[in-house]
């Protein structure tokens, strides 16, 4: 289990619409379970760390805001191009059906006959506005051609946008911290990296990249500690025998500096 990331508390939080304010609450509640569950850390009490997971949780959603505008308006510029291209692009993967959805969700709020605690939180939001998974896996894909192509500021607002529609997807999120960690926003990749550790905790690539993150960042300690830990998990899997070499190649490194 990785110690916890050092949150900084934001000076104002966005207010969040109830009805996304709700499903944050469920969803804080769920990764807190799946965070009880292994937790062994003696030195820190649970509750600590539930504390934080509830901060950051919160501070991401209240503000993402600005982001998933950009993200869904990078999409829609890129989706309405193609589709121009290639008209045959199936309408379930279409800019249309976002559209659809968002329409029917506001649709659906304005009803008098509306109530939130009819709403299903123990779902996603993909699911609550109806999205289908060729949508999410058009859009990942664009952000990753994005991230290829080192336009980090927008492939970030692209994968912040599917976080926020779907945050239990590991890719989404260690995607994520890759583009915060590129623009050198470090502590925002750490606080990504943790969280695509809830899904796949013992994955020694998110290790390796948090030790990465920790070398940027100037911090021997820590990074040494996260290789420990990458070099540990590696070392039972062989598909990670390259990661595995390389990490240890760079404890042997920095080992041997001085400091």
């Amino acid at each position: 289990m990785t110690q916890p990331v050092p949150l900084k508390k934001e000076a104002s939080i966005q207010v969040l619409p109830q009805e996304v304010q709700q499903y944050v609450d469920a969803f804080v509640r769920k990764i807190t379970e799946i965070e009880k569950e292994g937790y062994d850390n003696k030195l820190i009490p649970f509750s600590q760390k539930e504390s934080e997971l509830q901060m950051y949780s919160q501070e991401f959603f209240s503000s993402m805001h600005d982001k998933l505008q950009q993200g869904l308006n990078i999409l829609r510029k890129i989706f309405e191009k193609e589709e121009k291209q290639n008209p045959k692009i199936s309408e379930q993967a279409s800019i249309v059906t976002l559209e659809k959805a968002q329409r029917a969700m506001q649709k659906r709020l304005n009803d008098p006959e509306f109530s939130f605690s009819d709403l299903d939180r123990t779902r996603p939001l993909q699911e609550l506005y109806g999205l289908p998974w060729p949508f999410m896996d058009r859009a990942y894909q664009t952000a990753n051609a994005l991230l290829q192509e080192k336009r980090y500021e927008e492939a970030e607002c692209v994968y912040m946008f599917l976080c926020y529609l779907h945050p239990g997807v590991f890719e989404y999120w260690i995607s994520s911290a890759t583009c915060k960690q590129e623009l050198g926003k470090l502590e925002e990749a750490l606080r990504a990296y943790e969280m695509s550790l809830l899904w796949e905790p013992t994955n020694p690539l998110v290790f390796f990249q948090i030790a990465s993150c920790h070398c940027q960042g100037k911090e021997k300690k820590s990074c040494l500690e996260a290789l420990n830990v990458c070099i540990e998990y590696a070392a039972q899997d062989e598909r990670y025998a390259s990661i595995l070499k390389e990490a240890s190649e760079v404890k042997q490194a920095l080992m041997q500096l001085k400091g």
